[in-house]
């Protein structure tokens, strides 16, 4: 283990994209002090050949803008989350710790310094189970530049190999407890804002294979928190014709922001934290179940299918 941080970037076969987030990554304050490593996922068939040589070469093109760079070319196709999770797996073993983008993300330029900041101030926390990166775009009082809530991200974030080793890829306590326990089923799901237990049903059923519902419960189930940013750090795009998950009519509402004001936002060199010990800060928590409920027209049910089914294409793996 060493005193630099790893960043693992996951990219599969849209080359512009993942330029674009190389050349953000690039730019980020602290990146100097990180340890790149690109793992590029071996194509799922003939049809995807060229575009996983065009996406490896523009890899290999930007690796350069780097001082430290590892280009990891598989020639199986893993998928999202068997390469998520081999990936964290790895370096947290060799760090004990990890940053984590995929390939549609672009971040601000204090992405790294954040999570860097983060990743060290709360590493012997053990309710802390990971940094993000990305905030929904919700109204927030700015006491810190950062708070905690009750929920995992997929969406550009860290965590420690302490941590990282409560990640339980079978989830069949998961669906007995959610199936037995309405009120532990109506907190999973947000109170009753966002179908997480579908995605756990699913996931059982091997309808979809993410890595992001697994590590969701994983934390769930022993009350860890995430430390979030009050404003975005991390833009997700991707979503257009090449998407394999969530495309532009379908995505969430909490990814529905322009990316100006995110990569835009300037931050202190110091980042502000939550006062110990962590806890959940109330105004985002109910903030964000509002976000989510919004759009008066569609039903409730309506709303969490829909929202439910566009979040599953973007983990599915």
């Amino acid at each position: 283990m060493t005193s630099r941080t790893p960043i693992a970037v996951l990219s599969y076969n849209r080359a512009t994209l993942v330029v674009r987030l190389l050349e953000s990554l690039a730019d980020c304050v602290g990146i100097d002090q990180c340890d790149v490593f690109v793992y590029c996922d071996g194509a799922k068939g003939d049809a995807d050949l060229a575009a996983v040589a065009a996406s490896r070469a523009s890899v290999r093109a930007c690796a350069t803008r780097f001082a430290h760079v590892q280009v990891v070319t598989r020639e199986e196709n893993l998928g999202l989350a068997r390469s998520v999770a081999t990936a964290v797996g790895d370096l947290c073993d060799r760090y004990g710790r990890v940053i984590v983008l995929e390939d549609d993300f672009v971040v601000n330029r204090h992405f790294v310094s954040f999570m860097v900041q983060g990743l060290d101030r709360f590493q012997d926390a053990p309710q802390v189970a990971q940094i993000a990166g990305y905030m929904p775009r919700i109204e927030v009082e700015a006491r810190t530049d950062a708070l905690f809530l009750p929920l995992t991200t997929s969406c550009g974030w860290a965590t420690w190999r302490r941590a990282w080793r409560h990640y339980d890829p079978n989830l069949d306590e998961a669906l007995s407890r959610l199936r037995d326990d309405d009120a532990l089923r109506h907190r999973f799901d947000l109170d009753g804002c966002f179908p997480y237990h579908d995605m756990v049903r699913s996931q059982a059923a091997q309808r979809i294979d993410s890595w992001a519902i697994r590590w969701y419960w994983s934390t769930f189930r022993r009350d860890m928190l995430t430390l979030y940013p009050r404003r975005s750090l991390v833009w997700v795009g991707g979503f257009d014709a090449t998407a394999t998950h969530t495309r532009s009519g379908n995505r969430p509402p909490f990814y529905d922001q322009p990316a100006k004001p995110i990569l835009a936002t300037r931050w202190n060199p110091t980042v502000s934290f939550p006062a110990d010990p962590p806890a959940i800060d109330a105004q985002a928590w109910q903030a964000l179940k509002s976000l989510l409920l919004r759009k008066p027209r569609v039903g409730a049910l309506a709303r969490m299918r829909r929202a439910g089914a566009a979040l599953l294409r973007r983990l599915r793996g």
